[in-house]
């Protein structure tokens, strides 16, 4: 603001100058009224704090007296007193932080069973995933399997068609075939007829001998 008020003294108007040293020195009395007031509230604050602090009674036993006089005790009465008083100021010290160690505790646990949770998830979707391409790969395998199947199925019927087209006819076929189509007698030749037998004079048979047959 100074800089600023010596550049304005110098281009502005008698005029403007002095309205702008009149608000540079109310500015500048205000701030300094409240820096004041606000080391004078530090300085209660702190005051106040040390008084509470030191203003705590302390555990001392012994018959309080009613009218308001002031109690006295001893020095080993105080100092026991004293060691009282810093033995429960430092157990509230340490339920404290018990308490914020809990908590913290607490929100640790909180936070590895939510990761725990999300680990759980993630492995049960790429389980899932996993899964789904394995029955894939499974259906995929099938189907070429019953490809294949029916491909060598058609090769072996194809294979019977062309032997059995290219089979020779039987023999007697072959010789209807010779004739001019006339089928051969299914007929078998009869059998020679047994040799004549000749009578004697006493009226037997008796066959002839083979050289006169």
């Amino acid at each position: 603001m100074e800089r600023l008020l010596k550049d304005t003294v110098k281009k502005g108007t008698d005029e403007t100058v002095k309205k702008l040293e009149a608000s540079f020195h109310r500015a500048s009395t205000q701030t300094k009224l409240l820096q004041h007031q606000n080391k004078g509230l530090l300085a209660s604050l702190d005051t106040k704090n040390k008084r509470k602090k030191n203003g705590r009674s302390l555990p001392l036993k012994g018959k309080r007296k009613l009218n308001g006089e002031a109690t006295f005790h001893s020095p080993r009465s105080l100092k026991k007193g004293r060691a009282e008083q810093a033995a429960k100021d430092e157990a509230e010290a340490a339920e404290q932080l018990k308490k914020a160690e809990m908590k913290k505790l607490r929100a640790a646990n909180k936070l590895y069973n939510k990761k725990i949770a999300q680990e759980k998830r993630e492995k049960r979707e790429k389980d899932k995933v996993a899964k789904e391409k394995e029955k894939a790969a499974e259906a995929r395998r099938k189907a070429d399997e019953k490809a294949d199947r029916d491909r060598q199925k058609a090769l072996q019927t194809s294979q019977a068609g062309k032997r059995k087209a290219s089979r020779p006819l039987p023999r007697q076929q072959k010789r209807q075939k010779q004739v001019g189509g006339r089928a051969a007698s299914s007929v078998a030749p009869s059998a020679a007829p047994p040799p004549p037998s000749h009578v004697t004079r006493l009226g037997r048979n008796t066959k002839l001998p083979a050289k006169f047959r």
